[in-house]
């Protein structure tokens, strides 16, 4: 018969096994080692294949995504090398993006759902550009949503791979986009850099 004291040892030892695996799996399940030197690729093989929604979408519309992707990479490297400056200035990049009318070759639902990610877009964007780093995180977070929304929608000229990682934000989970399938987290940055699995991507 268990002693009721060592019950109450293996209580409380339990959750913080469950918290090391939790830790060991972020730091291992890639089979990566951390650091901020490494660049190993991540295993894409769970993960859903998505292709952009709209057909045909306005050239306006795929060159001002391809943009803003490009710019929300820059933040997402200034948050994993811990850098707020750098990702407030960047941030302000995505503030001047511009609103677009329906025309021959953009359908009014196009233009709508366009407007509206940007809307949220430039949002998320001005808190990053004015936050601290922890702040920054926390619309990053986001941002990744809105811009996931976005090239899902019409596509983007570099692939998309939308990282998840369940420990970010006292264990809600949070995600974010990548053009290489590796590992980089924005939300711990040096902390635990790849805590993270690929759970989608769209092909250009």
């Amino acid at each position: 018969m268990t002693h009721p004291k060592e019950q109450n040892t293996v209580l409380r030892i339990l959750p913080l096994l469950a918290a090391a695996l939790l830790l060991w799996s972020c730091n291992a399940g890639n089979g990566v080692p951390s650091g901020p030197q490494t660049a190993t690729w991540a295993d894409t093989s769970a993960a859903r294949l998505l292709h952009p929604l709209a057909v045909k979408p306005q050239a306006q519309i795929t060159r001002v995504t391809g943009q803003a992707y490009a710019v929300y990479l820059k933040i997402g490297d200034a948050l994993v090398r811990d850098n707020q400056e750098a990702a407030a200035g960047a941030a302000d990049q995505l503030l001047a993006l511009p609103a677009l009318s329906a025309t021959d070759t953009a359908t009014a639902t196009q233009v709508q759902l366009y407007n509206s990610y940007v809307r949220a877009i430039g949002k998320a964007a001005a808190d990053i550009a004015k936050g601290d780093l922890k702040q920054q995180r926390i619309a990053f977070g986001a941002l990744s949503g809105d811009m996931f929304e976005l090239v899902k929608f019409f596509g983007s000229d570099k692939p998309v791979y939308q990282v998840h990682c369940p420990m970010a934000f006292d264990d809600l989970g949070g995600s974010w986009l990548s053009d290489r399938a590796v590992i980089r987290n924005p939300y711990y940055g040096s902390d635990m850099l790849e805590c993270g699995d690929i759970v989608a991507i769209i092909r250009p």
